[in-house]
């Protein structure tokens, strides 16, 4: 039996581990390109727009290597036809703008990255939309550099901003409408109150003067309800007239106290009153607590107190006086017939 030579067996071994090497290099390579194609399927199904571009000298000065689906999408255009018409030549066709567009991408090199920038971009349709762009710097090993930059369409989402911006402000001019309003108003009802007040500070002086006047005075002063003669007050001069206290009086009938000598004569006051609305000094006989006859001049007028209609009487007393004339007029016979 032949025995094989140890070189043999040592350039085997040696075929076998680049055998081993080479498919662990293979497997390597396999996992590195399906990493990559898996980075690569997560860049194009992106949701938001992502490229890569890095400047070049000749027209249009900037070439893109990555435009995702979204970035189609978004811009109307594919990488060959934007790298062929050019970004800033396209996208931003008003000039003024495409220089400063060309002029912040030139601050973005040199680390001012754009975060969230609002841009208007005019699509390959000729539509104007309002993105978003983030960018970001990436260097390569052999130096190069090269721009990512990410964008959304904001269009909708500025246009509902501003849609509820136009709200809000006409809603706080309807706040500040109606403060005003408010304002006004309450100015109004303070100058109502104030007038108010002084109406009823008049109204109270005017019926402390009343009330001052009608206990004051020494004639027979009453107030009672037209209708049934029912008495609500009386003053000082009417007790010492009639004799009657306060307590004995109040809530009581005329009637009820027989005052008046002739009781028709009360119809008679009652029926001029409801006629005229007055009378003045009208002469009268009445009776007081002990049955004598007193004389006044009857002067009255109606009042409204709350919904009823009511009498406001005063008696001036001339029993003395009649008295006099009468005992002057019999002084006056007895020199005649003498």
């Amino acid at each position: 039996m032949m025995t094989r030579e140890p070189k043999y067996e040592k350039l085997e071994k040696r075929i076998r581990e680049l055998e081993e090497t080479l498919e662990k290099y293979q497997q390597e390579d396999r996992k590195l390109r399906e990493d990559q194609s898996f980075r690569s399927a997560i860049i194009m199904h992106a949701a938001e727009g992502i490229c890569v571009c890095h400047e070049i000298n000749e027209y249009p000065y900037v070439r893109f290597t990555i435009w995702n689906d979204q970035m189609k999408k978004l811009s109307g255009y594919t990488m060959e036809e934007i790298d062929r018409l050019g970004w800033y030549q396209t996208v931003y066709p008003d000039p003024a703008v495409q220089e400063r567009a060309i002029k912040r991408m030139g601050q973005m090199r040199v680390g001012s990255d754009l975060i969230r920038e609002e841009w208007e971009i005019t699509r390959k349709d000729r539509e104007k939309r309002t993105f978003n762009i983030s960018t970001s710097i990436l260097e390569t090993d052999d130096g190069k550099k090269h721009a990512l930059g990410m964008m959304s369409d904001v269009t909708e989402s500025k246009q509902v901003e501003s849609i509820l911006k136009k709200s809000q402000a006409d809603l706080e001019r309807q706040v500040s409408q109606g403060t005003a309003e408010l304002i006004k108003a309450n100015e109004a009802l303070k100058d109502e109150i104030s007038k108010h007040q002084l109406a009823e500070n008049a109204l109270k002086q005017s019926e402390e003067k009343f009330a001052k006047a009608f206990h004051s005075s020494p004639n027979a002063i009453t107030i009672s309800r037209i209708d049934d003669g029912l008495i609500f007050e009386v003053n000082e001069g009417f007790t010492r007239f009639f004799g009657y206290s306060h307590e004995e009086t109040i809530g009581r009938h005329a009637t009820e106290l027989n005052i008046w000598v002739d009781p028709e004569d009360r119809k008679r006051y009652v029926s001029i009153m409801q006629e005229k609305g007055g009378i003045k000094d009208r002469e009268f006989r009445f009776s007081n607590k002990s049955g004598s006859t007193q004389i006044g001049l009857l002067s009255g007028e109606t009042i409204n107190i709350g919904d009823e209609l009511c009498l406001l009487s005063t008696i001036v007393d001339i029993t003395e006086q009649k008295r006099i004339q009468i005992a002057l007029l019999e002084n006056q016979h007895m020199l005649e017939e003498s």
